[in-house]
């Protein structure tokens, strides 16, 4: 089962939820409990040692601290995208961006001096914004 969900439109509703975790199987459910639960951990771990560093370490630490946590959050996103079941579609395989790797992503993003945060879908929704942007200004 393929489910679209627009998040650039606002939250959704509490409707739409439900609706959704009755269509999901449980074992889905629970596995994005968890990440998010276990996001949510490392994110406040995170602010935690960042604000303890802030006050006791000089400058040229607390940059190499920001390095780290940025390297750590690009491994965790790998990971995440490596882990991701598969899914088959009937349909043909989609060109273009969807292809790319979340690192050839955000080189791309990074070349074209865009945002390169998020996950592969808004990393690829970005890209292809950008190129429809350019293709209406005349290139």
């Amino acid at each position: 089962m393929s489910v679209r969900i627009d998040l650039d439109s606002g939250p959704l509703s509490q409707e739409t939820i439900d609706d959704l975790l009755t269509r999901l199987p449980v074992e889905r459910v629970e596995y994005f409990i968890a990440e998010a639960k276990a996001r949510a951990d490392e994110y406040d771990q995170l602010v935690e040692d960042i604000d303890d560093l802030l006050t006791r370490l000089p400058v040229e630490r607390v940059e190499y601290f920001i390095a780290e946590a940025k390297a750590r959050a690009d491994e965790y996103d790998q990971l995440v995208e490596d882990t991701e079941p598969e899914t088959e579609s009937a349909d043909e395989p989609e060109p273009g961006y969807s292809s790319w790797t979340a690192d050839q992503l955000r080189g791309e993003l990074e070349l074209r001096e865009l945002a390169k945060s998020g996950s592969k879908a808004e990393l690829v929704q970005r890209l292809e914004g950008d190129d429809a942007r350019r293709t209406a200004d005349g290139g």
